[in-house]
């Protein structure tokens, strides 16, 4: 289950299947430590992804990296999860189509990785890290169910896992911490009301 706390600030959080209402929470750090009520034991603790949003209309967790084009980053347990953030998913309007890379494929940083389309454009996705596609979201590429890209593109609508060959190379060319990504964001929509993002 999913849910937001608007008094520790923007996120989003998955709990086991026990009521809200049983439960207390504090946090310490990312770190949401879930008590029950009589605070006789600690119960749980899972991760927190806070949510820098921008300009009032984009939203993005703060712990990813991201690709200059719009292309997000997550380290799992040495592999990549990678997908489209949420600016480009407004900016692609909503998506009919994608064709990904296949698995088995060696990928580079900022080549393409997918061919994503939508009623007014068609466009490439590009990888933010280089390695072996070990994995691909066949939500989107068997069931069809395009439309996670636009739905919960930090969730469900993530588009391949890489085994990266040059990590901490790469992690160096990408966006990441809630003041960078707010830079990178509105230098874009400027960029974009110039005409010089397509």
């Amino acid at each position: 289950m999913e849910t937001k706390f608007p008094f520790f600030g923007s996120f989003v959080v998955t709990f086991y299947k026990m009521p809200i209402r049983d439960w207390e929470y504090f946090r310490r750090s990312h770190i949401i430590y879930i008590v029950n009520r009589d605070a006789h034991f600690l119960e749980y603790k899972v991760r927190v992804h806070f949510m820098v949003k921008i300009l009032g209309k984009y939203e993005f967790p703060e712990d990813l990296y991201y690709y200059p084009r719009h292309t997000w980053a997550r380290i799992e347990n040495g592999k990549v999860r990678v997908g489209i953030d949420d600016w480009g998913q407004q900016a692609l309007g909503r998506a009919i189509a994608i064709r990904v890379l296949p698995v088995g494929r060696f990928v580079e940083q900022g080549k393409p990785l997918a061919v994503v389309e939508s009623g007014k454009w068609r466009g490439t996705l590009y990888s933010p890290v280089s390695g072996k596609i070990v994995e691909v979201n066949e939500k989107l590429v068997k069931e069809k169910r395009v439309e996670l890209l636009n739905e919960d593109p930090y969730g469900e609508g993530w588009i391949a896992v890489i085994e990266p060959t040059n990590l901490e190379e790469d992690l160096k060319n990408l966006i990441h911490g809630a003041e960078n990504i707010e830079k990178w964001i509105i230098e874009d929509e400027e960029k974009l009301k110039r005409g010089e993002l397509k």
